[in-house]
């Protein structure tokens, strides 16, 4: 992870930078760098925190995607 910020009642932004690689072989199946940005519901901590959360989620998702696309595309489960 690069950056995740935000400030209270403001918007949070979480910056990564992660890659697959295939640990046989030691070889490089994807380098990515995401962004995402989601708003604070409110100007309290758990608002903020909630907003940290939801940007997390994505990446996660989107990594697990990337994951199950790379493990199809060599045959593996």
């Amino acid at each position: 992870m690069l950056r995740l910020g935000g400030n209270l009642g403001d918007q949070v932004t979480l910056i990564a930078q992660w890659a697959l690689l295939e640990a046989e072989e030691d070889e490089l199946l994807l380098m990515q760098r995401s962004q995402y940005q989601e708003p604070a519901a409110d100007k309290t901590i758990k608002g903020l925190v909630l907003a940290q959360s939801r940007t997390t989620e994505n990446l996660s998702r989107d990594m697990a995607v990337a994951i199950k696309k790379a493990l199809s595309n060599t045959g593996k489960r």
